[in-house]
């Protein structure tokens, strides 16, 4: 990725976290369950491209319900938290 889209990601970041449940349209959101991650990347790479290709990194559309995710400053990092997301979903 180009300096230019990690500075694009970045500011989707920033917009996206402070979105609330009630900023969005469920119908808007993307259907984690059919949400595609490439295996073959690394870690990183894999983040990268969910925030790149997903409508919203915190907030989605999981068994028709709004579901927002959230990190604290607890020692893990964004990467370790997501990484741990997507692998127990596609396991």
């Amino acid at each position: 990725m180009t300096k230019l889209n990690i500075e694009e990601l970045e500011k989707k970041i920033n917009k996206c976290k402070e979105l609330t449940v009630d900023d969005v349209k469920i119908e808007n959101l993307d259907d984690l369950g059919e949400v595609k991650i490439s295996k073959k990347k690394k870690g990183y790479d894999r983040i990268l491209e969910f925030i790149k290709d997903s409508s919203n990194p915190y907030i989605f559309n999981i068994d028709n319900k709004i579901v927002k995710i959230e990190f604290t400053n607890n020692g893990k990092s964004a990467e370790e938290s997501i990484t741990n997301i997507i692998s127990s979903i596609y396991k």
